[in-house]
This record gives C-alpha cells, structure tokens and sequence, in this order.
C-alpha cells in the first residue's frame, strides 16, 4: 500500500485512477474497507466514467454495510447500534443503485464483470436490505426503551434533589430558628433592614 502511495504522489500527482483502484484493493485486502472506500470514492471523482471503479465501490460499500449488520445483530451492547443499523442500510441501498446501474450497461468485459456479476451483486443488497427491516425495528425499539429510561432517571434524579433541597432548608431553619434572608427572599417575605 505505501508503495502504491509513493507513486502516486511522485509520479502521478495523485490524481490516476489506475493507481488508485491498486491502493484500494491492497486497502481492502488488510482489512481497511474504510479506506478502500474513500481511495474509491476520489478515483470515481477523477474517473467518473470508469465502470471498474464504480463496481468494485459498490462491492466494498455493500461489504461495509454487512460486515456492520452482522457486528450490530452479535454485539450484546445497544450503544449506538441504531445510528450503525441506519448507515448500514444506507449504504446497502447506494450499492444497490450502483449495482443496478451497472447491470444495466450490460457485460462489460474490459472492466471486469458482466451483467450477471452485477445482477448477483443487486439482489444480494436488495435481499440484505428486506432482512434488515426488522433488525432496524429492534434497534428502535431499542433506543426508545434505553431513551424512556434515561429520561425516567432524570426525573427521578430532579425529584429527588428538588426533595434534597426543600429538606435541607427547613432542617437549617429547624437548627438555628431564623431563615436566612436568600430563604425568606425565595418565599416572598420582605426583610427589614434596621
């Protein structure tokens, strides 16, 4: 990978799609599909015409979006998992659409796949988008379970020190008899100066 980097930059300007599709296979072949995606995205912006690019984008985007359901359906921790179900679903349904864009230009051979390739690819996404409708459900319910009660501790917490705080100051005016001026200001009561 860093030797693709050093090309690119000293000789390409980092501007060649060819170079580009290099870093982001070696990317992805480590495991950095995050990074694999953003060399993708660059190398489209520079090439918006190369269909290689744009395949193997949707391929790292659909394989981002299912590796993230299947981390989100393990995980035994709700932290985050709807905004994570969320986004995989977006980028499950941006595959798609690139998928079907590409089944629609037919066997493209000189790019590296065909009308087939991407019509497997395009159901794939359109299946893993049907079966995550009910995950999605589950982290909402979720998240307005975890919501509910966050908020029933908040009140308890308000209530609690709203008790604390009248408590406290009728145990003062027990003790010493005389309520402080700031107490007698809060219920109304006019102090005379003399």
């Amino acid at each position: 990978a860093k030797l693709y980097e050093r090309a690119q930059s000293q000789f390409y300007f980092n501007q060649n799609e060819n170079v580009m599709l290099y870093q982001a296979r070696a990317q992805y072949e480590n495991g950095n599909l995050e990074e694999a995606r953003k060399i993708l995205r660059k190398a489209l912006m520079i090439a918006p015409w190369n269909h290689r690019i744009r395949f193997n984008l949707a391929y790292v985007i659909q394989e981002v979006a299912q590796r993230t359901l299947n981390r989100t359906m393990k995980s035994t921790s709700s932290d985050g998992r709807l905004a994570q179900v969320e986004s995989a679903i977006e980028d499950l349904t941006l595959a798609h659409k690139l998928f079907e864009q590409l089944q629609a230009l037919g066997n493209q051979a000189e790019f590296g796949f065909d009308a087939k390739r991407t019509s497997v690819h395009a159901s794939f996404c359109k299946q893993a988008l049907a079966k995550s409708k009910p995950h999605l459900e589950a982290a909402q319910k979720e998240e307005a379970s975890i919501l509910a009660a966050k908020n029933a501790q908040l009140t308890a917490r308000r209530a609690a020190e709203d008790h604390d705080d009248g408590s406290s100051a009728s145990r003062r005016r027990g003790v010493r008899g005389v309520e402080s001026p700031q107490e007698a200001a809060e219920r109304g009561l006019a102090l005379i100066h003399i």
